[in-house]
């Protein structure tokens, strides 16, 4: 490969010498015809010299620079945190209206009509007494009840007025089927009473069996000063007997 790059420059410059020098001998005889034109000798015409024709040269290809794009630059972006407040819900208290006893509970809508006391025990043979008490939630002018026991375990004696309202009826006492009826206050010209107290209180003797006998409201009935019915919730009692040591 080398001898042959050798071979191939020495034909270009042999080739360059052969275009160029018939140029350069043309030039220089003009330059003798300037300075002294002599006569040609007679009968010899002169040959004119050829000229040679130029050789196209191979244009030169300029190396083809690649400049290199400079690609947009995104503007760096700062990331800002804004911190975020956090709230905290205060809870207010809502205020409950105070019941008759007070503690926040709201008053009652229904009078309640229970057995005071609620429970008690009591010796073979023993006289004791029960309250139907009432707590009313509005002007009561009017009342009455039945109510049941056990007949094995105590017995009724009487029945008589609470105090609560005049016109008090004792109603009927049934020992053997363990019941008493007809218990009732009547509409009077009072105009009622709204105040908790006693309607009735009942006698009872216990008997000689060990156990408890529960005092229930077999039916209840309030009613205000214009004849009309009142609601009531109602509570049972309980009475504990016990047997006498030997």
């Amino acid at each position: 490969m080398p001898r042959y790059n050798a071979l191939m420059k020495q034909r270009y410059v042999i080739l360059l010498l052969l275009v160029l020098l018939p140029g350069l001998l043309t030039f220089s005889g003009c330059s003798t015809e300037q300075e002294s034109a002599p006569t040609p000798a007679p009968g010899v015409t002169p040959t004119p010299a050829l000229t040679p024709s130029p050789t196209p040269s191979e244009p030169s290809t300029a190396p083809h620079t690649v400049t290199p794009t400079t690609a947009p630059t995104a503007p760096a972006t700062t990331a800002t945190t804004t911190p975020v407040s956090t709230s905290t819900a205060t809870r207010t208290p809502t205020s409950q209206p105070s019941g008759p006893g007070g503690g926040g509970s709201p008053p009652p809508t229904r009078s309640q009509v229970y057995f005071t006391p609620p429970t008690q025990t009591v010796e073979p043979g023993e006289h004791f007494t029960v309250d139907v008490w009432i707590e009313p939630v509005a002007t009561v002018a009017g009342f009455q009840f039945d109510m049941s026991f056990d007949p094995s375990l105590i017995s009724a004696d009487s029945v008589t007025s609470g105090g609560f309202l005049p016109g008090f009826n004792a109603g009927m006492i049934y020992n053997n089927a363990g019941s008493i009826t007809g218990t009732f206050y009547y509409h009077t010209d009072s105009g009622g009473n709204s105040n908790p107290g006693s309607l009735a209180r009942i006698t009872f003797t216990a008997k000689g069996n060990e156990g408890t006998a529960t005092l229930h409201f077999d039916a209840c009935k309030l009613g205000d000063p214009n004849d009309q019915q009142l609601p009531v919730d109602l509570t049972d009692g309980n009475v504990i007997l016990h047997a006498s040591a030997p």
